[in-house]
């Protein structure tokens, strides 16, 4: 984030968080001890549908289309997002036979 948008981030937060969070599948957010400006947000999508339905959202809904335009403007780079899946409790009870 733009160390002078701080404030302007803050009021973002208000409005944005309610819509993004409105399905119950963002965990929330953190940010780095070592910088402050780095914030990271975690979702968490109970199934392949739910990440799917809101992906689509983040593309053609208005409202978040213009929120997501919105928070780009207050960033100092383009936003680096990564998609990961649980690792499956089955695998750590046969950990013996993995080869990783």
């Amino acid at each position: 984030m733009k160390e002078d948008k701080l404030e302007d981030f803050k009021a973002y937060v208000e409005e944005a968080f309610p819509v993004f969070e409105k399905d119950g599948d963002c965990l929330g957010m953190v940010y780095s001890l070592e910088n402050s400006a780095f914030l990271d947000e975690v979702f968490f999508y109970a199934s392949e549908e739910a990440f799917r339905k809101a992906n689509w959202s983040v593309e053609h809904d208005p409202v978040q289309v213009r929120l997501l335009k919105s928070w780009h403007a207050l960033l100092a780079a383009p936003p680096e997002v990564s998609i990961a899946r649980p690792f499956p409790r089955s695998h750590l009870e046969k950990r013996d036979e993995l080869s990783l």
